[in-house]
C-alpha cells in the first residue's frame, strides 16, 4: 500500500525536473540567439574594416558610395510601421484575453441570476458578426 504523499512528491519532482529542463533550454536559446546577433554585427563590420579604414581617398568614396546605395528613409519608415503594428496586435490580443477572462468570470456570476442581462457581446467583446 503506497502513501498518497509519496506519489504526490513524485508527481512534483518531476514537475520540478521538466519545468528546470524547460528553463534551461529558454536561457541557453537567449544565449545563442544573442550570440548570433554579436557574431553578425562583428562579421559586418569586419566586412567593412578596409573600408573604413583612414587612407587613399578611394576608400572614403567607396564608402559614400556605399552610404549613398542604401535607402535608410524608406526602409526606417517600414520597419517603424511593422514594429507599432505589432505593437498593436499584441496590445489588442492581450486585451481580448483579459475581456474573455472576464467575461467567463462574469457568467459564473451571473449564472443563478435570471434578472441579469448582458450585452449580446462575444466572449472577447467584439460586436456579433450578425448585428
Amino acid at each position: 500500500m503506497r502513501d498518497e504523499g509519496d506519489e504526490d512528491i513524485k508527481l512534483r519532482e518531476m514537475y520540478l525536473s521538466a519545468r528546470n529542463t524547460d528553463v534551461r533550454f529558454r536561457f541557453w536559446g537567449k544565449v545563442a540567439k544573442y550570440l548570433a546577433v554579436v557574431l553578425s554585427i562583428y562579421i559586418i563590420m569586419d566586412g567593412l574594416k578596409p573600408i573604413l579604414v583612414p587612407g587613399a581617398e578611394n576608400e572614403i568614396k567607396a564608402l559614400s558610395y556605399l552610404v549613398s546605395a542604401i535607402p535608410i528613409g524608406s526602409y526606417l519608415g517600414y520597419i517603424l510601421f511593422l514594429f507599432v503594428s505589432l505593437l498593436y496586435f499584441k496590445e489588442r490580443t492581450g486585451k481580448k484575453r483579459a475581456i474573455k477572462e472576464k467575461a467567463r468570470l462574469q457568467k459564473l456570476l451571473e449564472h443563478n441570476e435570471p434578472n441579469r442581462t448582458s450585452s449580446n457581446l462575444t466572449e472577447t467583446g467584439d460586436t456579433p458578426k450578425g448585428d
